[in-house]
């Protein structure tokens, strides 16, 4: 019992640590992704990104850029959609990042069924309820869908860039199973709502 209830919170803890850090190569990839666009651009210095405090603000301008720019016309379908999930999976991220973890009591018959959980303080936000725990299984759903999410932007800018490009895949809407079983809102069957807007870190 002692030994299970510590490797469970190894393992949640380890999820935690791999979703904040994957997050940050993520938005390394978006800042790579906006050097890419401003690249031949005068006037739009790399200097504008880090003015803006916040990776939303950051994450706006290179997205506004995208749209401007003719050369990635073809590519706007796919980038709609991987915009779409950075901006889905960051509520997620940040849940993950700012909340605290606690030891959750799930009530069996034998009253010992232990597992740790994530659950957002309700302090935090009096003018909103609650959100669910996130447990082990939801922690490594997560981690799964931010790999995914990561290769697609990191692929992506490949393209852009010339490093290696394929048109034929970056030219259409972006379809990944791990990302649709996470939140098939955006670009599956709507089986759960997503967020058209998120609030990042």
């Amino acid at each position: 019992m002692v030994k299970d209830y510590l490797d469970e919170g190894r393992s949640v803890y380890r999820a935690i640590g791999h979703i904040v850090s994957t997050w940050a190569t993520i938005e390394t990839e978006v800042f790579r992704l906006f050097k890419i666009l401003v690249h031949d651009v005068d006037g739009v210095p790399e200097l504008y990104f880090f003015i803006l405090r916040n990776f939303s603000d950051q994450l706006k301008l290179t997205n506004e850029l995208f749209e401007i720019r003719s050369r990635c016309v073809e590519e706007r379908p796919y980038w709609k959609v991987l915009h779409s999930y950075i901006l889905w999976l960051s509520s997620h991220r940040n849940f993950v990042a700012h909340t605290p973890v606690y030891l959750e009591v799930r009530q069996t018959v034998e009253m010992d069924d232990w597992v740790f959980a994530i659950q957002q303080v309700p302090l935090e936000s009096p003018y909103k309820p609650p959100k669910p725990p996130k447990d082990l299984a939801d922690l490594s759903a997560l981690s799964d869908a931010l790999d995914a999410l990561h290769q697609h932007l990191f692929r992506f800018n490949n393209h852009l860039d010339g490093t290696s490009p394929s048109p034929d895949k970056f030219r259409a809407a972006l379809h990944d199973p791990t990302l649709e079983k996470y939140n098939p809102g955006l670009n599956g069957p709507k089986k759960q709502q997503g967020p058209s807007q998120s609030s990042l870190a």
